[in-house]
This record gives structure tokens, sequence and C-alpha cells, in this order.
């Protein structure tokens, strides 16, 4: 009996330290899988996110393509003194630069046509701009009389995502004979 007092003795919590160092390791590998996950989670939500801007932008697009197809006379391009129902825009009118395409200010102007209730779930209507690019009338027609011309015209799409962090701005280029 004596003998099995004096093992114990020796023993001074060994197996206390060890299980305490393990539990320790043990949490710390669950609060890293636990931060991947949510990792994971955040990247998986701004991926659909970006996918509804860009369905949405899309759509305002092919919105704005319709319009152009849709037209039975030549359009007057407008300026930026334009005030209400500005339909096709001269070119720099209404991007002057670059960085006015992704300029939240610019597509919150009235006078830039919003594509509707095409899409649930955003945070803002997508919206569409016509631009005239160029007229061709010199490139001749096999029809007999016709005297119009080539219409180059630049369309741009912005749409914004189930959050206003996501947005994206698309462009397609339509050439309409008039």
């Amino acid at each position: 009996m004596k003998r099995d007092l004096d093992e114990r003795g020796r023993e001074r919590g060994a197996v206390l330290v060890v299980s305490l160092f393990l539990l320790v390791v043990l949490t710390l590998l669950g609060l890293t899988a636990m931060q991947g996950t949510t990792m994971e989670t955040r990247i998986a939500s701004n991926r659909e996110d970006q996918s509804i801007a860009f369905e949405a932008a899309e759509a305002a697009l092919r919105q704005g393509e319709a319009v152009i197809q849709a037209m039975t006379t030549p359009p007057i391009p407008v300026s930026a003194a334009c005030v209400a129902d500005c339909g096709v825009w001269a070119p720099g009118a209404l991007f002057v630069d670059y960085d006015a395409y992704r300029d939240p200010a610019v597509w919150a102007d009235p006078r830039i046509p919003v594509a509707g209730d095409l899409l649930a779930g955003v945070a803002a209507p997508p919206a569409y701009a016509i631009e005239l690019i160029s007229i061709d009338t010199a490139g001749g027609s096999l029809l007999v009389g016709w005297t119009g011309g080539r219409y180059y015209f630049q369309v741009t799409a912005r749409g914004t995502g189930a959050s206003s962090a996501a947005h994206v701005v698309l462009q397609s280029s339509v050439v309409r004979f008039f």
C-alpha cells in the first residue's frame, strides 16, 4: 500500500498537463476550420452577388440594344445639356473618360433610362445608355435609291447585385442601317 502512495506522488500531474496541451491543440484546429468555413461562405456570397450584378447588366444591355433595333428613323444624338428624354447621346457627352463608366453618380443621373423591373433582388435597378459613335454614309447599299448610312452605336449598361457593393458594367457595339 505504501508503494502505491509513493508512485502517485512521483507522477506530479503529468497526465493533466498532456491532456490540457491536447485540448489547446484541438481548440486551435477547430478555430482554424471555422475561419476557413467562414471565408468560403463569404467567397460564395460575393460570387453570387457578382453573378446577380452581371445578369442585371446583361438584361439592361439587351434592352438598350432592343431600343436601337426598334428605331424607325435615324436618331439625333443629344449633348450633355439635355434635360429630359435623352435617348441617344453624342460621343463623349455622358461618359467623358473611362472612369465615368464606373462612377455611381453618373449612373444615378435621372436622364439615363433604367431597364425597369427586369430582375428582382437587386440593390438598384439596372440602367443603360446609348451613344452614337459614328455615321458612315459612304458605304453604299445594294438597295436602289438607298441614301441612308450605317449608324454605329455603343450601348453601356450597369447592373448592381443584391448588395450595392457588387456592380458590373458591360458594353456592346451595334450597327444599324437607316
